[in-house]
Parts: C-alpha cells; structure tokens; sequence
C-alpha cells in the first residue's frame, strides 16, 4: 500500500493522529507526489459534506463521520501543501479555532514566518476570535500580527463575556498597545465600532467611557486619538462614531481650549458630520470668549463650501460675531461670505448678503468680482439686493439658447457587411448583451450569410463556438439561476451555435420551452424572432429576415419589408406568422409605399397596405391583421375586425386604455404598489394551457396582445437586463404606452439596486418620441429616483423634451398630481429634480414655475413630508422671471394652508403676491 493509499485511508476514518505521524516521515519528494491527490480529496470531501448538511435524508452518524474526515483533511492540507496553494482551496479549509493552529504549528514544526504569514492570513478571511490569535503571540510561535485585520477582530470579540480587567491583567499589551489600534481602523461594512452599536451590538463608546472613569484608560489620549481617526477621513458613516464618543466625553472649556489648532484643522474635513462637530466645538469656546480669532479665520473658509444649511448658517453666525468685535477682520469676512452665495439655500443667501451689506466695501475690487462670479446661484428673492455691487449685463433671450440633439429618427441601420464581421459581432454580444440594434444586426447576418461553406465555418468560427459551448454547458443546470448566466447570454449561445454547427438550439432549449412561464411576454416574442432567424439560417439558401429594422428606434420602412417579403416569396421563403407580425408592428406609417409595389395583393402585403391607410379588403391571417391596425389605429375599422375575428381585449384592434391606481400593501412602512387597469378589466392573460389548445395561426395575436394587456400581474414582462428592456421598446415603437405602462409598474423610485431601470425611460431621449400620459406618468415616478444614473437619464429626457416642446405641460401636471400627496414619491426628489431642470434656461425655468401650481390639486391638510421645498422653489422661480399664480386651484391651497415652518411662510408670500397681481 502506498503512503497516499494509507494517508487516504487515515482520512476515511477520521484518525488525524495517524496522518500526522505517516506526513512527518514522508520525505519531501514524497510529500511533493501527495500534493495534487490530497487537493482532489480534499474538494471531495466538501462536497460530500454540503450534500449531507442539505439533505433531509442525512442521519447524525453521517454528519458526525464527514466531520471528523474533513477535520483530518485539513490537518493533512497544511502538512502537506505549502500557503499558497491552501488558500486556494477556499474557505473550507480555515480552522475553527485557535487549538487547531496550534496543533498545525507544532506537530509539523512550522517555521516563524510560516506562521506569521498564515496568522495575517486567517486574520482576513477566517472565524478564529482576536484572543485566540493573539495567544498564539503571546505562546511565542509568531510575531504580533500588524494588519487591520487582527484588530478588526478585536471589535468583533467584544461582548458580554468579555472581562476587560482580567485581560488587561493577563496581557499588558492589550491596555497599552492594542485597544489604542481601535482609533486607527476604519473596519469594514461588516465590522466597525459604529456598526457595532446601530445594530446591537457591543456598545465600545459605553467600554470606553467605563474604563476612563476607572482610571485604566487616559482620558486626554482618549481625546486626542478621537480627534486623531477623525483626521483619516474614515467614511461618514464610521466616522460619525469617534465625533459621538469625543462628545460624550464632555470636554471641559480647558480641553477644547488645548485642542482648539485640531478642531480648526478638522474644519477642512472631506465629511460633513465631522465639519459641523468640529464647528460646534470653536462655536463653544466663542461664546465662552476663548477662540482665537485669527486660528479660525485661516481654516474657516471651507465650512462655507458645505452642503448642510445648518452648518454653513452656523459659521456665518460666528462671523458676523467676529466682525462686530475685531473691525479689523471685517473685509475679510465680507469676502468669506460671498463664498457663502454658492449654497443652494435662499436663508444662506439672505444672511450672507446681511454681511457683506454689513461689513463689506463697495469699492473693494475684489469683493465684487467674487460676487459677481457667484452671483448666479444667489436665489431670486435675495439677488436685487447684489445689484449695487454689480455692473449691468445683457440676459441672453430665451429664442438664443438652442437645444440640439444628434437624434436622427431615419439613420439607417446598417447590416453586417462581411462573415468575419459577424463573427465579432457575435463574439462581442456572447460577452456583453446590451444593444438591440446589434442584436437585430447579428440575426440578420446569420440569415443573409447561411450559404457560408461548412469548413471555413468551422476553420473561422472555431474560437466563437468554443466560448459559445462554455456558456451553453454552464446552462446545463436543474435550476437556471445556478448557471449564473443570462437568459441574454444564454439566447446568444444558442443563436452562434446554431448558426455555426447548423443546427436549431433554441427549440431544444429546456429553459426556452413555453412551459417555463404562465405568461407570454416581451421576451417571449424576441425568442421567436431569434428562431426564425436560426431556421432561415440552416436552410441554406437565400432569405431575408422580414423584421430586421431599417432605421431609427427600429422601424422598418414599408417598401424594404415588401421588397424582403417578395424576394423569400420568389425563393418559396416563408416566415412565421410571428416573425410577420414582429415586422408589421415595426412599420413607419410616415413612409408612403412606392406605387409599383402597390400593385402586389399577397395577404401580408395587404397588411402593409392597410397599416399605412390603405382601403384593403381584410384576410383572413388574424395575428397579421391585429399587428397592422396597431399601426393604423383608425377607429372607424375597429369594428369590421372586431366581428370577423373578435374581441382580443385592449390593443387588441382598440387600442388600450391605462388607468393608474396605488394600493397601500404595507401598512407599517407605508409602501404603496402601483397598479394599471386597461380599458377591459375582465380580460385575463392567457396562460399555456389555454395557449396549447390554439391553433398555430391564432396563437401569436394573443400573444401580441398580451404586450399591452397588464391587468394586476406583478410578472416582469419586459425583462431584467439592458438588452430586454431595450429590445422590448422596438417591438412597437410607433407606439411605446404598453412599454411605459409596464415600465410604470416595474419601476420603484426608492430601488437601487436594479441598474436595468434606466432603460426604461431612455426612449423618452428621442425627438420623434411623443409624451403620452402614460409616458408622462412614468417620467414623474421616475423625478423621485434614488439612483444616479436612473435620474441622469430622467433628467436629461425632461430637458430635451421641453426643449423640444414634446412635453406637454398639462398632460405632465395631471399625472404628477395624482401622485404628489400619494406618498408614493419622495417630494424633496422631485424639488431637487426641477431646481435641476430651471436652471437650464429661461423656458425651463417658465415650465418648472407655470407646472408646480397646477400639482396643487390635493387638501393642504394632507401635504406630504418636504412640501415647503417645493412651494420654496416655487416663490423663488416666480420671483426670478416676474410671475404669479394665476391658477385657481393652487390660490386657494394658499388660503387654506394652515401649518408653519417653511411651508407655511412660502405659500403667503405666494399668496400675497397672487393677489397684487389680480
């Protein structure tokens, strides 16, 4: 038997005694043969062990034996197989405790640096507890662990068993050296002494406090190493605890006086929490009369340049203290408040322009070139009072400012030029699915390019379908989700292996049969837009691909789909009624038909026609009919499709109807859904069993159908990447409501982690995109994003299109104001979204003033959480461009608001200057 045959044997049985002794006599070139062996058992036994830990099935003898061989394994892992390669082996190989890693370094004699490298090691990545780690340094077998690591487990072991006094006791070190290291680690977002006590965790502020007030800690080291970490600029979150615990040590008027120079430093802070703690402190040693002036004075400058108004309204108080009792200081502080009229708050600006009235020198040069650079930000109702320290400019008018935009609705899409140019492009797409355009490029080009001889396939496209094979047997999973691939990857897998091994891999799919969903959607229809292309391209003759777009958002022009339709039909190509309907509802009805094609009468053609306005009489093909009165959408023919082949619900030859409602569904957070109920309430969506019994040709109308009928499913239909949602918007750009009506459901403003959903209002971007309700519905959800790059998109849409007057102001206001008091949206969002977009230009500004009034329409009572914002924002634009009120509705929620604060003062300005006017 051999020594792996024995150490193999010895692990079955759990005796990690007798694999020590049998590895200790191997000799090196021995322990080298066994290395590659015991990695393989080791990965074994793990998934032997996650098996029976999951299993119902698995009894308590199985569990106990998997656990002493994996116990023995680990201990022949580190006898056998240097650091390097053990880490690799992951998690599972970690010790659970300190009596293990002592046992390692012991029984195999490992050297100093051995274990300081592996105790730095498991200080990052394993459960082991600080003291036991620690103990392996005080027991002499390695140096003190230097890594923040070692002391981020320090605060993950304190708890309620931990005896501070019989440790100091026991390891001087500990009250000395190790506890002070706590001030210099930031943590992380699993471990961090803030963390610790949000979510309750050990309280160390209380330890802390504790062990001063014994004597065992120095209270002023306890200051200044507070002060210390919050010099490091530690996230806010973190650092927000060393600024709480310095204050909770009370510092008297002699210690703050002591610490003044770094309170001062601290000013500068890249955190805003620490800026205003360490103003509050200066703030207390000048009421108390012991601040020096002229220390503050160098380091006061940034404080103004902070986003908190409080803070900034602070440090301007203390100037203007300053001022009234060291004259001498009064030019500068006039200057230090033209800073101040860069914040974005009209009370900063009032106080700010009240000092340099104050103080300030109006033939001071350089006083008045810093307000005039900063005047612009400075809030309407506060910049006449800058007038006098100003020279007169010209405005710029309103008809100057051109807003243009690279969009051009009939930029043609270009198809794939050459093989080995549709071989990068599906390299390009198995690798990264977002562009709906390559995607349709890539369909088409496997269709034009199928009679490609067999052999430079396979000599050119070997790299391809290797990388298309990978994705493909990741896929070959029970679940889906485990293969952590896309269904986007996924589709174009298969599309490249069918195009280059000529063969349909879409149908055999498991995870793209129909039966996978109770509801056909968006993706459903690019599925059967990709087998057709895959079908054409294993035929191997000449064929086009009828839904391929021509131009712009994916349109088709009329007279290419005739010209494609006629080519397959000379070629006896036919595609399916999907695939026809797919490319009837991509028409662009603003292309007329070229008068020798009119001459044609197939049934698709017809279709053409009738989509366009043609009077044709109808066919007999109902998914086709369905897609082209989509296009047409005359209602004086909906009624002779409707009796020859009846009723198909909204969209379904009438067009759709969606009516917008909230549902309160979690009363304790006060969480609302959004819910769309379509001009049919009764229409259900077809599942697959109904599905099943329908015959080939009425299938794809219903399934068509269900692109806009959205009655209270909570189903994702669209999609949940960038490619689907993308694609899903092509599907029927000539109208994109059923688009936005899922999209309004599918969005939520408070989420940030699904990026997807800015692909949801990128169609808004486009000039030939008009804004229906429903469009203006989602791009008012969409002004209370939380997430950048969502309310990048948002923003830059609303801006294009009132630049380009698509964005009607009275379609906008009504869905707006059915969800202002709702508590849907967060109104302070929506406040900072039309600051945003009325400081673009005058017309912005006129459309943000003129739209706030009409969004009035709810009881003031109920005026939700940061309604004096907007009223806020509201005085100040009307201020700016010369307007009142005039809306009557919004006159009377003047009158008939009742409560203080902000809210309050705002809306009798607004009232009082509605009344002058009238």
């Amino acid at each position: 038997m051999t020594q792996f045959d024995q150490l193999a044997e010895h692990i079955n049985t759990g005796d990690y005694k007798a694999c020590i002794s049998l590895i200790n006599a191997c000799d090196s070139e021995t322990l080298q043969k066994l290395r590659t062996s015991l990695s393989k058992i080791f990965k074994e036994l793990t998934d032997k062990d996650r098996e029976i830990r999951f299993s119902s099935l698995s009894t308590t003898q199985q569990r106990k034996d998997i656990e002493n061989q994996l116990y023995a394994a680990r201990i022949c892992v580190y006898g056998v197989l240097p650091l390097n390669s053990i880490e690799k082996l992951g998690w599972q190989v970690n010790p659970d405790d300190g009596a293990f890693c002592e046992l390692v370094i012991t029984e195999f004699n490992k050297p100093l640096q051995w274990v300081d490298t592996w105790v730095a090691s498991l200080s990052e990545r394993s459960r082991i507890s600080f003291y036991e780690l620690n103990a392996l340094y005080q027991k002499g077998y390695c140096n003190k662990p230097t890594s923040e690591h070692f002391y981020i487990k320090l605060i993950q072991g304190f708890g309620p068993d931990f005896n501070i006094d019989k440790e100091f006791t026991k390891d001087s070190e500990l009250a000395q050296v190790d506890i002070w290291k706590l001030f210099e680690v930031e943590g992380t977002s699993d471990c961090n002494l803030a963390g610790c006590e949000i979510y309750g965790g050990p309280s160390w502020s209380s330890f802390f406090l504790e062990q001063e007030q014994k004597g065992v800690l120095p209270r002023e080291k306890l200051l200044i190493c507070s002060l210390n970490a919050l010099d490091q600029d530690f996230i806010q979150k973190r650092a927000g605890w060393f600024s709480r615990f310095h204050e909770q040590l009370k510092p008297s008027i002699e210690e703050r006086k002591n610490l003044e120079s770094r309170y001062c430093h601290l000013l500068g802070s890249q955190i805003p929490p620490t800026v205003t703690f360490a103003l509050k402190a200066l703030n207390t040693l000048a009421k108390n009369k012991q601040l020096d002036v002229e220390l503050f004075m160098q380091n006061v400058e940034p404080v103004l340049y902070a986003k908190a108004k409080g803070t900034v309204l602070t440090a301007l108080k203390l100037l203007n203290q300053i001022a009234k009792q060291h004259a001498p200081y009064q030019n500068q502080i006039a200057l230090l408040a033209a800073v101040a009229l860069l914040h974005e708050h009209a009370d900063v600006h009032k106080l700010a322009i009240d000092l340099i009235e104050t103080f300030g020198d109006k033939n001071d040069a350089l006083l008045s070139d810093a307000i005039g650079a900063n005047v612009e930000m400075v809030a309407a109702s506060q910049k006449h009072r800058l007038s006098d320290w100003l020279e007169e400019e010209q405005e710029v008018p309103v008809e100057q400012i051109v807003f243009e935009s690279d969009y051009d609705p009939f930029e043609p899409i270009m198809p794939v030029a050459s093989f080995n140019e549709l071989l990068e492009l599906l390299t390009h797409l198995i690798e990264c699915q977002e562009d709906p355009i390559s995607l349709e490029r890539a369909l088409d080009g496997v269709v034009r390019f199928a009679d490609i001889e067999p052999n430079i396939k396979q000599a050119k496209g070997q790299a391809l379908l290797s990388r298309a094979n990978k994705v493909w047997q990741k896929c070959d999973v029970k679940y889906f989700y485990q293969s952590r691939v896309s269904e986007e990857q996924y589709l174009m897998a298969a599309v490249t292996k069918s195009y280059l091994e000529n063969m349909d891999y879409i149908s055999q799919a498991k995870h793209f049969q129909p039966e996978r969903y109770s509801i056909i959607g968006w993706f459903d229809v690019l599925l059967e837009h990709s087998k057709t292309a895959c079908k054409l391209s294993i035929n191997e003759s000449a064929a086009c691909l009828l839904a391929f777009p021509t131009h712009g958002r994916g349109f088709i022009n009329p007279n290419v789909l005739i010209d494609r339709f006629l080519s397959n039909k000379k070629n006896n190509v036919f595609c399916d009624i999907t695939e026809q309907a797919l490319a009837l509802l991509r028409l662009d009805k603003r292309i007329a038909i070229k008068p020798e094609l009119l001459e044609h009468s197939d049934e698709f053609v017809n279709c053409v026609k009738f989509a366009l306005g043609h009077t044709i009489e109808l066919g007999n093909e109902c998914a086709l009919w369905l897609a082209a009165s989509r296009i047409r959408q005359d209602q004086d023919v909906t009624n002779a499709l409707t009796d020859k082949f009846g009723y198909y619900g909204p969209d379904g030859f009438e067009k759709a109807e969606h009516v917008f409602k909230l549902e309160l569904f979690d009363k304790k957070w006060n969480w609302y859904k959004l819910i769309c109920k379509t001009n049919q309430d009764n229409i259900e969506h077809f599942n697959i069993e109904h599905i099943s019994t329908l015959t080939h040709q009425k299938r794809p109308a219903n399934a068509l159908v269900n692109l806009s009928n959205v009655n209270d499913t909570t189903y994702d239909v669209i999609g949940e990447s960038d490619l689907s949602v993308r694609w899903s918007a092509t599907v029927w750009p000539y109208d994109l409501d059923a688009f936005f009506a899922q999209a309004t459901m599918s969005f939520s403003p408070d989420e940030n982690s699904s990026w997807y959903f800015k692909c949801y209002f990128e169609p808004l971007l486009k000039g030939d995109v008009q804004i229906t309700p429903v469009a203006a519905l989602l791009l008012s959800i969409g002004f209370a994003a939380v997430e950048a790059c969502q309310k990048g998109v948002v923003l830059e849409a609303t801006i294009q299109a009132i630049a380009d007057e698509r964005l009607d102001l009275d379609v906008l206001a009504k869905e707006a104001a059915f969800l202002l008091p709702s508590g849907y949206i967060t109104v302070g969002r929506w406040t900072k979204m039309f600051k945003e977009i009325a400081t673009i230009s005058p017309k912005h500004g006129r459309f943000i003033c003129q739209l706030i009034p009409k969004l009035l329409t709810h009881d003031p009572a109920d005026a939700p959480r940061d309604m004096g914002g907007l009223l806020e924002l509201l005085n100040e634009l009307e201020i700016e461009f010369g307007l009142s009120t005039d809306v009557n509705q919004a006159i009377s929620y003047y009158k008939n608001n009742k409560k203080g604060g902000k809210q309050g003062k705002a809306c009798k300005a607004l009232l009082k200057r509605s009344l002058q006017t009238a």
